[in-house]
């Protein structure tokens, strides 16, 4: 039993509930630029836990392009990522650099 798995625990560790896993929030992160399409390679995400995401809760999750360019026969796209709760609560922050080849 830990922080995010057992009620218990996470109340010891002061948390009203348990607790999603960063690295879970990442992969939920990382998914959404999966789901996309294509054939793109996440270059870089670098992420800010803001808040504790809770279990069950429904999950906005958001990528805005702020920069594209080519690079090396790729397309390159660097995008800021927003991870909110049903009534806004900001929970990760971040950015990302994705690329594909460029189509000849």
């Amino acid at each position: 039993p830990n922080r995010f798995t057992s009620i218990e625990v996470a109340k010891k560790a002061g948390l009203s509930e348990p607790i999603v896993p960063g690295i879970m929030s990442m992969a939920l992160v990382a998914k959404l630029f999966n789901l996309c399409g294509g054939s793109q390679i996440i270059d870089d995400l670098d992420v800010v836990f803001r808040a504790a995401v809770p279990h069950n809760s429904d999950l906005h999750i958001t990528a805005t392009i702020t920069d594209t360019r080519d690079e090396n026969g790729k397309n390159v796209l660097e995008c800021d990522i927003l991870m909110t709760g049903p009534e806004g609560q900001r929970y990760v922050i971040g950015t990302a650099v994705i690329s594909n080849k460029a189509k000849s």
